[in-house]
């Protein structure tokens, strides 16, 4: 068993997503089991990251589960744990999945983190797609507050500037970051532009700061994993243009991620269909 998901609902019991074995459990604060049944349909992967993600109740009682890792779906289930409709698929297009990892629930919106894709997705309870939320960094956990706002964790929000390990609030409506609050990982060096602002390279005010580092030696230390690695200027998919810090770390990250996606083997030869200066690239 891999529990990877605990969950509260409004009625104080305790719900448990098994990323292994795709089982839920519905447990009262005491422990006692309520509801046990099986998502089923795991296909065969390396890793055990191959079963269910998340959980999210419905004003309803309905419940929503992300079949996120192997698959790449939602599913519907009635409160007894029946299930009533599944959607989704593996891609980037808008409705498809890469690793639907966490849900979120208000009103008659439904809030899927897709991690691998960078996004969060907002459907309606029949899984029509209804709004997509571009450049947030690896969402690797989603709520809705008591407030109606939508709070999501992830290594960075490149729409706002604001990197690294970060906790964002959203409004519902997804009309912008509210806020964004935690501590940021360290600064690689800066340049004196403000968080949010685009960096102008082709005047000489830019040109006056990097000439104050030319013939530089670089420096004698042992790389960490969170030590910066490149910076991949890109003309950004939301039409934002931005330099994104990819650390050592970060890729070896998404080299361990498409193994687990794909099971990449050493001898295997990949191609990238786009440019490399395109952000998902």
């Amino acid at each position: 068993v891999f529990p990877h998901s605990i969950r509260i609902d409004p009625q104080g019991n305790i719900w448990t997503v098994d990323a292994a074995s795709s089982r839920i459990l519905k447990f009262t604060p005491q422990g006692k089991i309520l509801l046990d049944f099986t998502v089923g349909e795991q296909p065969k992967t390396k890793s055990q990251f191959n079963g269910t993600a998340d959980i999210a109740f419905a004003p309803d009682g309905h419940l929503f589960i992300a079949d996120g890792y192997g698959n790449a779906r939602i599913h519907h289930y009635s409160a007894d744990g029946k299930l009533l409709h599944s959607w989704g698929e593996a891609g980037i297009e808008h409705g498809q999945f890469l690793i639907p990892h966490n849900l979120g629930i208000w009103a008659d919106r439904l809030y899927v983190a897709d991690r691998e894709a960078n996004r969060v997705q907002v459907f309606d309870p029949d899984g029509t797609l209804l709004d997509v939320w571009p450049n947030i960094h690896r969402p690797c956990g989603l709520t809705v507050g008591p407030d109606g706002n939508i709070y999501v964790g992830g290594d960075y929000f490149v729409s706002s500037g604001v990197f690294d390990g970060l906790i964002a609030k959203i409004k519902a409506d997804g009309t912008g970051l509210d806020t964004a609050f935690g501590t940021s990982g360290k600064a690689i060096f800066d340049l004196g532009a403000a968080n949010g602002r685009i960096l102008v390279i082709d005047d000489d005010d830019y040109a006056a700061k990097v000439s104050a580092h030319r013939g530089a030696e670089l420096p004698d230390t042992e790389v960490q994993p969170a030590d910066c690695y490149m910076l991949l200027f890109t003309s950004g998919t939301s039409g934002a243009p931005k330099a994104v810090i990819t650390s050592h770390g970060r890729l070896e990250f998404v080299g361990n991620a498409m193994n687990m996606i794909v099971s990449l083997t050493p001898s295997d030869v990949t191609y990238i269909s786009m440019p490399l200066f395109h952000s998902n690239a």
